[in-house]
């Protein structure tokens, strides 16, 4: 029953993504006691054939330290980091048109610390992979950065290091005009 069940769904996502040659996920949600979820997503992708970026997602700061996430999915600096150079370790490929790729994604400045944004962007640097995260997505994100890091959100990225050809962000809809050159 298991092994049609499976089958089902991989012909339904064949179907599904009927031209699509590359795909990612955030999995920025690694809640205690889950298990190794992007492991289990690159062996889904692997069993379809699919090309694959995976993003090895993190959070670090919680509702009471002032960001969004309840406390069970955050995780600290060290345990973030050593999860995200072990799964590039283990599943990254860095050949040209590679079937899996391993990225760093904390999830955004209003679930990650500064130092955690430093810190991936030095580890990317390292291991030569991209960076990723949800950034400038409306004006709170703005007003937000302003609030909390006394900058616009594009001179957060530059202090961060986060300003790199590696780096590609989700939405971005929010720069002023000298930003945008």
């Amino acid at each position: 029953e298991e092994a049609s069940y499976l089958a089902a769904w991989i012909g339904f996502a064949e179907l599904a993504l009927g031209g699509c040659t590359t795909t990612m996920d955030h999995m920025y949600v690694h809640p205690t006691g889950a298990g190794d979820l992007i492991t289990a997503e690159i062996t889904a992708a692997k069993e379809l054939g699919m090309r694959f970026h995976a993003t090895r997602g993190s959070m670090s700061r919680s509702k009471k330290d002032g960001g969004l996430p309840p406390d069970e999915v955050v995780q600290d600096n060290d345990t973030i980091l050593a999860e995200s150079e072990r799964l590039v370790g283990a599943h990254h490929d860095p050949t040209s048109h590679s079937m899996v790729q391993v990225a760093l994604a904390p999830c955004s400045p209003f679930s990650v610390t500064p130092d955690l944004m430093k810190a991936t962007a030095a580890l990317a640097e390292r291991l030569d992979v991209r960076l990723h995260t949800h950034f400038a997505e409306n004006a709170e994100d703005d007003a937000f950065s302003l609030a909390t890091f006394g900058c616009r959100p594009m001179e957060y990225l530059e202090r961060t290091g986060w300003c790199t050809d590696r780096t590609w962000v989700a939405h971005c809809v929010m720069p002023n005009h000298e930003e945008q050159h």
